[in-house]
């Protein structure tokens, strides 16, 4: 079989159709759209997430997070995390980002060489944008994940991300954690109704 048969647009926009018309084939937000911006999420006010690059050399998925961390400060962040976060739809997707960072503690420091390189607090929602945009617009991975063999080996980790998404243990009793956040039912009468 030749590339070029491979490469037809015809054949491929057949297998799209039929992903599309499969339900269970249904993508999450992330594969739709790269950044998604609510009015108030899971920390109260105004958040912006965007999905910068996932990078399967070194197991990495990199997000843009802009939320309101202290009653007078947003924080922007460019965060380094394990996990694809998605959901089917927004404020879901804002639940679990939230459930993997702060609950379960999926993210890394990543290194600078900058003071904002991937950190920012700010005192408006609109500042927190332009600071996250800032960095988006700098953002290389090679400079961003400290790989002990190349050339920025030597930029320190940016630890302000710990103050944000904390280091604290979740974990019940048992040792486990709460289950991830998924769509809940509404309690309204004549049945139930997915929000």
């Amino acid at each position: 079989m030749s590339l070029d048969l491979i490469a037809n647009d015809a054949l491929v926009e057949t297998v799209n159709r039929a992903i599309g018309s499969n339900p269970h084939c249904a993508s999450g937000q992330i594969a739709q759209s790269r950044a998604f911006a609510v009015m108030r999420g899971p920390s109260g006010d105004c958040e912006l997430l965007a999905f910068l690059r996932s990078d399967c050399s070194c197991q990495s998925y990199w997000y843009g997070h802009v939320f309101r961390h202290t009653p007078n400060n947003f924080v922007s962040m460019i965060v380094w995390s394990t996990v694809l976060v998605d959901a089917p739809d927004v404020p879901l997707l804002f639940e679990r980002f939230h459930y993997w960072m702060r609950v379960r503690l999926e993210y890394q420091p990543c290194s600078v060489q900058n003071h904002d390189d991937a950190f920012a607090e700010t005192s408006s929602f609109t500042d927190a944008v332009a600071a996250i945009t800032r960095m988006i617009r700098r953002f290389d991975i090679d400079k961003r994940w400290g790989d002990e063999d190349g050339p920025y080996a030597v930029s320190p980790p940016d630890y302000r991300i710990i103050g944000v998404y904390g280091m604290e243990n979740h974990r019940d009793a048992n040792g486990c954690y709460p289950p991830i956040p998924t769509r809940k039912p509404l309690g309204l009468a004549g049945g139930c109704q997915w929000s």
